[in-house]
């Protein structure tokens, strides 16, 4: 069986403004791994000036009904995982 598509009013496109230069939003980094922190973070290059940052969602992000959606390129398991390991609370710098 294959799906079916149509058209849908009411999608809300979110974006997340570069912090530098005001003028691009962020897109995520495909070539950064994703930090497998709580919650995970996503490296994102700034569209205009390419000014780097993390952030906890990737986006554009989609919102429908009351619900964010992310796109399906940034659900699928990446390739390259970086985990941060725990650390125990009694560690001393």
């Amino acid at each position: 069986m294959s799906w079916q598509s149509k058209a849908v009013s009411g999608v809300i496109k979110h974006e997340f403004p570069c912090s530098q230069c005001g003028k691009g939003v962020y897109r995520v980094d495909k070539c950064a791994p994703v930090l497998h922190t709580a919650p995970k973070q996503w490296a994102h290059r700034c569209s205009h000036c390419k000014h780097q940052t993390h952030l906890t969602a990737p986006f554009p992000l989609l919102e429908y009904g009351g619900k964010l959606f992310l796109l399906s390129e940034h659900a699928i398991f990446e390739q390259s995982v970086f985990t941060i390991p725990d650390v125990p609370p009694d560690a001393k710098p």
